[in-house]
């Protein structure tokens, strides 16, 4: 069986003049992926691969050209899961990292090659601030830090939130409270990647700087468990029926990402049914966020979240890739791990006359990976 890529560099407001830009380096995250599994990479070498070239790139709100901090710095976040034995490993508020989707990836494999470091102390499957730094050089990965990490547009960006910020709100503490996302100008494009390899395993990845103006040691779900990205093979939590594999990303407002731990739900409530995927990915996202009891004290603009969710039937070769959102927009990119096969991207928007949070877009397409060449 051939293996699959799906990419999205986040779920906010996409620019019309940049889409060509957007749709360009989402097809190339995909051919960097789909070259790491025809290589004989596993699907969580191949999501990494891929997410790398997403965080490389100043469109994204990842690795360079992260949102800033209220201090005018960049923390970033990243979370990688494994399916086949379901590990997990996470960096969050990190200075200093350009590549921190690696260095949770090597946390997560970490999980399922030893419980515990050679000196026999535990391994951590979650690490924050400098200590990931620190973790990234004695692993021997420093090729995933940088000391450049502000882009032009980030410090534009920076200089207006700040000024918006301040003028009208001076009577607010910045210390003590955090921006709500649609106060400032702030890019939700938080990046993440889901793939299946060969022998139908699934893993997930994804990478974020963060809300504009968050305060500084902030986590966002990119880094949790359940939160950001989650991903299952058949048989690893039962419901195996249809020896389904399920993979899936989250991007979009973080604190409420993790109080709804989106990306657990709709994971589960996309393969555990008898509906259709598609059917059962805009349930779930309306019951799961958009009305959530979870949120209700959050105002309908605040609820902002997209998702890509990969599905995978083993024994019939074939793949479900959906995404879903409440943003006005969100730009994906797939593509099979196939010899001649052309990765393709798109970007998804909401109908004319409905507000962001108002309502959810659900797409998607089913694929035989034997027999088609995307």
């Amino acid at each position: 069986m051939h293996g699959f890529v799906g990419v999205h560099i986040g779920a906010g407001s996409h620019s019309d003049f940049l889409t060509k830009d957007y749709k360009k380096l989402c097809r190339a995250a995909c051919r960097k992926g789909s070259a790491s599994l025809l290589s004989g990479g596993s699907a969580l070498d191949a999501a990494t691969t891929a997410a790398m070239v997403l965080e490389a790139s100043p469109l994204t709100n990842a690795g360079h050209g992260s949102n800033l901090n209220i201090n005018g710095n960049v923390e970033v976040d990243a979370g990688a899961m494994e399916g086949e034995r379901l590990a997990f490993g996470g960096v969050g508020a990190v200075p200093g990292m350009c590549h921190p989707v690696l260095i949770a990836s090597e946390i997560c494999k970490m999980q399922y090659k030893s419980t515990v470091t050679p000196s026999g102390l535990m391994a951590p499957s979650l690490i924050v601030g400098s200590g990931a730094a620190e973790w990234a050089q004695v692993a021997g990965l420093t090729h995933a830090l940088s000391s450049s990490l502000i882009s032009e547009k980030a410090r534009k960006q920076y200089n207006r939130n700040k000024r918006k910020l301040d003028a009208p709100r001076k009577e607010i503490n910045t210390e003590m409270f955090q921006p709500v996302c649609p106060i400032v100008e702030s890019k939700l494009d938080t990046v993440g990647v889901v793939a299946m390899d060969g022998g139908g395993r699934v893993s997930a990845v994804c990478s974020s700087g963060g809300i504009a103006l968050k305060h500084p040691g902030r986590v966002g779900q990119a880094a949790i468990f359940g939160a950001g990205c989650w991903a299952e093979n058949a048989g690893a939590l039962g419901c195996n029926a249809h020896s389904e594999s399920i993979a899936a990303c989250t991007t979009g407002c973080g604190e409420y990402l993790v109080r709804t731990g989106l990306a657990r739900e709709l994971a589960h409530s996309v393969r555990c049914s008898e509906e259709s995927a598609a059917i059962r990915l805009h349930s779930a996202f309306v019951e799961k966020f958009l009305e959530s009891p979870l949120l209700q004290l959050v105002d309908e603009s605040g609820r902002l979240a997209g998702t890509i969710v990969l599905r995978g039937i083993a024994p019939l070769h074939q793949v479900e890739f959906l995404w879903a959102h409440s943003t006005k927009s969100m730009c994906i990119g797939y593509m099979t791990a196939t010899h001649g096969s052309k990765p393709k991207s798109h970007i998804s928007r909401l109908p004319q006359g409905f507000a962001a949070g108002s309502k959810v877009i659900v797409e998607g397409i089913s694929l035989d990976l034997n027999s088609t060449l995307v």
